[in-house]
């Protein structure tokens, strides 16, 4: 383990209710960064969201770069359509559709900074939010919008010249985004 740090993010960090942890080490001569991190939530939310993120990546970056960059956990970004419509779109099935709307998709293929980072691809209905015990959408007052809030994204650094015999950590990328 070579550095981590903890980051306060709620409130321009001045609260402790949303967090992250940033650990870098090295294996070989490959190096890791993996950020666990829990964003704020909501909906209209989504520009606080952004600058979390972009936090992120700064703190990261002034640890230097790593060969491969995780960041995972409940990001909290959204599907960003009416609560009706997401529901109708969950019951035909509809992902593609749900995903256009993602907001961390958005944000991936918008933000400069996060275009080099990929997710694997998404190919099941969005996991947030049931009523308790059922398979039910939200039908609570607040009739949470369905999304996919836990994620992982990753960046694979540039490759470096190897020689000899090596193991390597292939990360495949298939997403609903345009390839450049």
């Amino acid at each position: 383990l070579s550095n981590h740090e903890s980051i306060r993010l709620g409130l321009g960090g001045m609260t402790a209710n949303k967090s992250a942890i940033i650990t870098k080490f090295k294996i070989s001569n490959a190096t890791f960064s993996f950020v666990g991190c829990h964003l704020t939530p909501h909906n209209p939310n989504y520009e606080e969201r952004n600058q979390q993120m972009i936090e992120l990546l700064a703190h990261l970056n002034a640890l230097g770069e790593s060969d491969y960059t995780i960041i995972f956990g409940d990001l909290n970004y959204r599907v960003d359509l009416p609560y009706e419509k997401a529901v109708n779109l969950c019951s035909k099935g509809d992902i593609k559709t749900l995903f256009e709307n993602d907001q961390l998709a958005r944000f991936m293929m918008t933000q400069p900074l996060f275009k080099e980072f990929h997710e694997q691809k998404i190919d099941f209905l969005p996991t947030y939010k049931f009523d308790n015990g059922t398979n039910v959408y939200d039908t609570s007052k607040k009739m949470r919008i369905p999304s996919w809030t836990d994620r992982i994204i990753y960046k694979v650094g540039k490759k470096k010249q190897s020689v000899g015999p090596t193991d390597t950590l292939r990360f495949e990328t298939d997403v609903l985004r345009d390839t450049e």
